[in-house]
């Protein structure tokens, strides 16, 4: 696993190394690798040039571009790696949950406070990022990973899914979309009698509508508003509600 900190504090980023690693220690967690950068702007210089880290610990107090700002940034990179936020503010402390963090971490931060972000990191890691369902394609079984789906469409006898690349796959099925819908993780939701969205891609939401981040306007059925409005708030507002089992 290999995991990025952000922090203009130097000797807060050795001591966020050390502890990491301390952990990684304490239990066979496999190989665990820690890159340290001291603003936002050299992180995203190494994200774009094509390095993707497992997870990132982000001070929000950043000179420059801020940890929140740089939250955002790779949020649109990635909807499904976990985020730890580290602070000494209270400020952006809603609208941390926007980004579906994992945590957020008041300075100064107890050595037991990073171990247990790491369980969840590598809980989450686990979860969402390994789980996959096998389809049928041109009289092959392929394998589609859950967190490349950002929403389904049902058809006639058919699903079409839209993945985060851009690209769209149909699959026949036979039993009801209803069924069909709940065999996915609890972190997709069926907002509509046709429609089946994965949260981690959800840009925006009112009470009729969904836009994801490509753009995509998913409209709420009657049926399905109030169910959804409970769903989508206990989503973005209480992190605990953002990993489940596979």
């Amino acid at each position: 696993m290999l995991i990025a900190v952000c922090d203009d504090d130097h000797q807060i980023l050795a001591e966020m190394q050390k502890v990491i690693l301390e952990w990684a220690e304490t239990t066979d967690r496999g190989v665990v690798s820690v890159k340290l950068f001291d603003s936002a702007e050299k992180l995203l210089f190494h994200l774009d040039g094509g390095k993707e880290f497992d997870a990132y610990f982000l001070d929000l107090e950043l000179p420059g571009m801020n940890g929140f700002v740089l939250g955002q940034r790779i949020r649109e990179k990635d909807g499904f790696v976990p985020i730890v936020f580290v602070t000494n503010s209270d400020d952006y402390l809603l609208r941390g949950y926007e980004l579906q963090v994992v945590l957020y971490l008041k300075k100064p931060i107890q050595n037991a406070e990073i171990f247990h972000a790491l369980d969840l990191i590598l809980k989450k890691n686990k979860e969402e990022r390994n789980a996959f369902r096998m389809i049928r394609r041109k009289r092959m079984n392929e394998k589609l990973y859950y967190r490349e789906i950002m929403f389904v469409v049902s058809g006639i006898h058919s699903v079409e899914y839209a993945k985060t690349d851009g690209e769209r796959l149909r699959e026949s099925i036979t039993q009801s979309f209803e069924t069909f819908a709940g065999t996915f993780p609890q972190y997709f939701l069926r907002c509509h009698r046709g429609y089946l969205v994965n949260m981690h891609y959800i840009r925006s939401y009112n009470r009729y509508l969904i836009m994801m981040e490509d753009g995509t306007e998913i409209p709420i059925g009657r049926n399905y508003q109030e169910e959804s409005w409970k769903r989508l708030q206990s989503w973005f507002m209480d992190p605990a509600q953002r990993s489940f089992p596979s």
